[in-house]
């Protein structure tokens, strides 16, 4: 998809970090979109980009971290703000978010007072922020485009879907997965720590992932009808 369209374009840049965002921190669409622009301030998963920091700067960075606040968190776990996704920065990689949000950030700047109450992703005519359903029609639209995959079969879900199977088809172990994803687990897991270098290794691992992996998989699954409690843990919208 990458290569057929004007990826890093300044009209695009927001979408183009959207999507890869979403694919290397395995989010539901709520965690990184609006509702709707009405009620998007008052949003508990509300992210903007105040919530991304690049180490050690934005024109140098080695890794990205963002605090997503998860739509479904740990139960009994105090730390569920307080745990960053970490991105490793490789932009040669075939999908790097790091990358892409480091272009976001340069192509699409604001002045840095406002960081706090700009949405990370935002439309690039009206800079208010990107909804769930401009989120999947984009989607949508860029599949028809590319005519790769019927577009029907796709949701902005595939992302998340397809992250986890790549991560799970190249050898990580599900408890690891349980946290970089935010899923919802027994009492236990919230003593459960994921280290940086882990989160580290998984981002190496997605950027790695043929281009298209996530949204293949997922058109499978749909397409015979397929079901998988490791691939969908959560009751999430497809």
């Amino acid at each position: 998809m990458k290569l057929k369209l004007s990826w890093y374009a300044i009209n695009f840049i927001n979408y183009a970090a959207l999507f890869e965002t979403s694919y290397c921190a395995l989010t539901r669409s709520i965690e990184l979109t609006a509702k709707t622009h009405k009620d998007w301030a008052q949003q508990d998963t509300k992210i903007t980009r105040g919530d991304v920091y690049f180490i050690p700067s934005l024109q140098h960075p080695q890794r990205v971290l963002i605090f997503i606040k998860r739509a479904k968190q740990r139960k009994n776990n105090p730390h569920n703000d307080l745990n960053p996704v970490v991105l490793n920065y490789d932009p040669l990689a075939k999908i790097n978010a790091a990358h892409t949000l480091q272009q976001l950030f340069i192509l699409d700047p604001i002045p840095p007072h406002l960081a706090k109450d700009t949405p990370l992703f935002r439309d690039p005519q009206s800079g208010k922020p990107i909804t769930q359903n401009q989120f999947l029609k984009c989607l949508r639209k860029c599949m028809r485009l590319v005519s790769e995959i019927p577009s029907a079969y796709i949701g902005t879900h595939s992302f998340r879907i397809g992250a986890v199977s790549a991560l799970l088809r190249a050898g990580y172990p599900v408890s690891v997965l349980e946290f970089f994803a935010g899923w919802s687990t027994p009492s236990s897991a919230r003593y459960n720590r994921c280290a940086t270098q882990d989160q580290i290794a998984l981002s190496n691992v997605l950027g790695a992932a043929t281009s298209m992996e996530s949204v293949e998989i997922t058109a499978l699954l749909l397409k015979h009808n397929i079901s998988s409690a490791v691939l969908t843990p959560d009751n999430d919208e497809i």
